[in-house]
């Protein structure tokens, strides 16, 4: 399960300025960068059930709303107008998409996960 996460994350990192070409003209479910963020969400989210229930508050919390950021700024950047707010947004789910990225890799080596870290 955890190598899907890994796999989902690299991704969407690199895919994300293929939005740029794509946006307007397929519809925002149908854009692939979307559909790797959401199903990295969901993927974190399931992964994360098996964490300690300590960490509920911690790693636990922290992964899935840097994962769920990921998807919403896209999607919140494809609904703005101007081609520089939808980069502005572009680049904050990548930097959302990097911090999962971390924060997967430290629960990792907090023993959090069973499988290896990306």
């Amino acid at each position: 399960m955890f190598y899907n996460v890994c796999n989902l994350l690299k991704l969407s990192v690199s895919n994300l300025f293929n939005f740029l070409t794509n946006s307007m003209a397929t519809g925002l479910e149908n854009l692939k960068v979307y559909q790797i963020a959401e199903a990295l969400e969901i993927e974190v989210y399931k992964v994360t059930r098996e964490f300690p229930k300590e960490e509920k508050y911690g790693s636990t919390n922290q992964l899935r709303r840097s994962s769920a950021s990921v998807s919403n700024n896209i999607a919140e950047g494809y609904a703005r107008y101007s081609y520089a707010e939808k980069v502005r947004y572009l680049y904050i789910a990548k930097g959302e998409a990097e911090e999962t990225k971390r924060n997967i890799i430290r629960s990792g080596k907090k023993d959090l996960m069973t499988e290896p870290a990306c």
